[in-house]
């Protein structure tokens, strides 16, 4: 791609160059958060898969070891490639031609007055006419409203919806999910397996013992 096309040309109207920066800031932006949450999405869904084989079946530690760094991995990898998405330069050409093309303009005034303004030719009538339609279409019209929002938005959703589902489980003590966690992140460790069994005793009751009282505790098996 020419090198003319990565930069704005300082003969664009100031106006007009303020519409492109906003645009490109406004779509990185959004696609920032989708990108991030379809990161954090994916990597959990590598840690819930883990813990979820880890709670139904009892593997070994070190077949479980390399889970972890999977799921570091897809985090990391998905992470690079939306940080590398946002500091590539960008195609002010293209930019100019998705906004003349979603706002309907059929002639491509920004885009025509972005090329006209990266020649050396004097100005002339046809070129100062071009600017000044290009300025009056963009006048009230913020350029941010014109970037797609729908698929970062959904990516978003699901990062949050499966937040808050995993907040809920891990106060379900049937799921066991801070062992889990435990296990995950030490699969070499020694932690006790999710599915042995164990006891839970009641407390006493309140109030100090007296003498030749008879305690009675109660107990509850749970496991397998």
């Amino acid at each position: 791609m020419k090198l003319q096309y990565r930069k704005i040309p300082d003969r664009l109207p100031k106006d007009l160059a303020r519409v492109l920066r906003r645009y490109r800031f406004t779509a990185l932006l959004w696609q920032a958060v989708g990108r991030v949450s379809c990161a954090a999405l994916c990597a959990g869904l590598v840690v819930v898969a883990s813990c979820a084989l880890d709670r139904l079946v009892d593997v070994p530690g070190l077949w479980r070891a390399p889970l972890p760094w999977l799921a570091l991995g897809v985090l990391g990898a998905l992470f690079l490639h939306a940080f590398g998405h946002l500091v590539r330069l960008p195609n002010y050409d293209a930019l100019a031609g998705e906004l003349d093309q979603k706002s309907g303009d059929r002639r491509d005034h920004l885009r025509t007055v972005l090329d006209l303004s990266r020649r050396p030719e004097p100005d002339s009538f046809f070129v100062r006419a071009s600017r000044r339609s290009a300025s009056a279409r963009w006048q009230d019209r913020p350029p941010g409203a014109l970037v797609p929002r729908r698929r970062a938005r959904r990516w978003a959703a699901s990062c949050l919806i499966a937040l808050a589902a995993c907040a809920v489980l891990w106060h379900v003590s049937l799921v066991r999910a801070p062992l889990l966690w435990k296990r995950f992140l030490d699969p070499l460790g020694n932690h006790m397996r999710p599915t042995a069994t164990w006891f839970e005793i009641d407390p006493p009751a309140p109030g100090p013992p007296r003498t030749g009282d008879a305690l009675p505790i109660r107990a509850r098996l749970a496991g397998r």
